[in-house]
Parts: C-alpha cells; sequence; structure tokens
C-alpha cells in the first residue's frame, strides 16, 4: 500500500507570534563553538546554555529559563560524531521576524542531519 503522506501549513502559527510573547519550547541541537573553521563541541553546562542564548538572541527571542534535559553523542560512520543537546525553556519574542525564519530554517549547524528545529508550545 502507498503510503499517505499529509503536510500542514505552518505560516498561519507563525503569523501569529507576536513581540513580547512569552513561549515555551523544546530543541534539539549541536552546540559548538568554531575557532580556525574547525567546530567543537561544547561540553560543560555553561557552554551550552552560553550557546543556546546566543542563538535564541540571533533568532529574535530573549530566553527566560533553560534546562538541559539531554546531552549525547551519535556516531555516523567511523569519522562523524554527533554531540546533541536536548533543551526545554522559555523565551520572549523579541523579533518576530527573525524567530519566523529561525523556525522555518532551523539554528545551529546540524540542521542537515535533522538537528536545530524547535517546537514551541
Amino acid at each position: 500500500a502507498k503510503p499517505v503522506i499529509s503536510t500542514l501549513d505552518y505560516r498561519p502559527f507563525l503569523d501569529k507570534l507576536q513581540n513580547g510573547e512569552t513561549r515555551r519550547f523544546a530543541l534539539t541541537a549541536t552546540p559548538v563553538a568554531s575557532k580556525d573553521g574547525k567546530r567543537t563541541p561544547l561540553r560543560t553546562p555553561a557552554g551550552m546554555h552560553q550557546w543556546a542564548e546566543r542563538k535564541l538572541a540571533q533568532a529574535g527571542a530573549r530566553l527566560d529559563a533553560l534546562d538541559i534535559l539531554d546531552v549525547h553523542a551519535t556516531r555516523q560512520g567511523p569519522k562523524l560524531t554527533f554531540h546533541t543537546v536536548e533543551y526545554t525553556g522559555v523565551f520572549t519574542v523579541t523579533d518576530r521576524d527573525k524567530l519566523t525564519h529561525a523556525m522555518l530554517d532551523g539554528i545551529g549547524h546540524g540542521k542537515a542531519y535533522g538537528l536545530g528545529l524547535m517546537l514551541l508550545f
């Protein structure tokens, strides 16, 4: 049998976001520091927190609360390992246009591997 795939238009939800609005979120991402073109995973809770705060600010949100739920490494072949962090928290929308862009495009460097997609509640 042929699988049935249906999609919903995300734009009406994003169009309702307003500056000053507070939202809960969940995000699984690959927090890294880049130096001389090389990415190094952030392994300390402080580094992971600072990365999330910076990325959310760039995405048009002010971080109000953050919890790190899980940190794990996933090996993809002999040379590629992802260090992923599962975040949950609360933010306030500061720039709805930037946030809409981030919601559609993702956050961080792991987007090609299904990471960096943020869920809002």
